[in-house]
């Protein structure tokens, strides 16, 4: 099997889990805190789809990630996240998610993630790149993180 088959395969499992997490969130499911220190259902998507998008377009690519790109203004979300080492917790439990929006754009991200490792060989995956405070990490590595 190669690195990308494993990788495809991880991220069919964790897309299984997520898409079987929202499938029967509604809207205003969505936005509502849970208490304590939870984030809303729809905070958390947006986090995880927003990750994918900035490492595999940005990060791996070399490229804008859509958020930035083909999805300005289009992702579903009221406000973006805040930079890395920012206020998580703050921007979760303020920011508003449109989620049909947001489905569109987990899509997009996909069949970008999907296209990238349809052409992705051995070599590609081990090619390192900055990965903030961990430093040159392998492609295949920084996917997994995502998987």
């Amino acid at each position: 099997m190669s690195k990308a088959d494993a990788i495809k395969e991880q991220l069919g499992i964790s897309r299984m889990v997520v898409d079987g997490t929202i499938a029967d969130v509604a809207q205003d499911q969505c936005n509502k805190l849970p208490g304590g220190t939870a984030h809303p259902i729809g905070a958390l998507y947006a986090h995880m789809v927003i990750s994918e998008d900035f490492v595999v377009n940005g990060m791996v690519r070399g490229a804008a990630p859509l958020m930035m790109s083909a999805f300005a203004g289009k992702t579903g979300l009221s406000e973006p996240p805040p930079m890395p080492g920012g206020d998580l917790h703050g921007w979760a439990v303020k920011v508003q998610i449109d989620l049909d929006a947001l489905k569109a754009y987990d899509k997009a991200v996909r069949a970008a993630t999907d296209e990238f490792l349809a052409g992705a060989s051995d070599a590609d995956l081990d090619k390192k790149v900055a990965f903030g405070q961990m430093g040159d990490q392998p492609v295949s590595y920084i996917l997994g993180l995502i998987a």
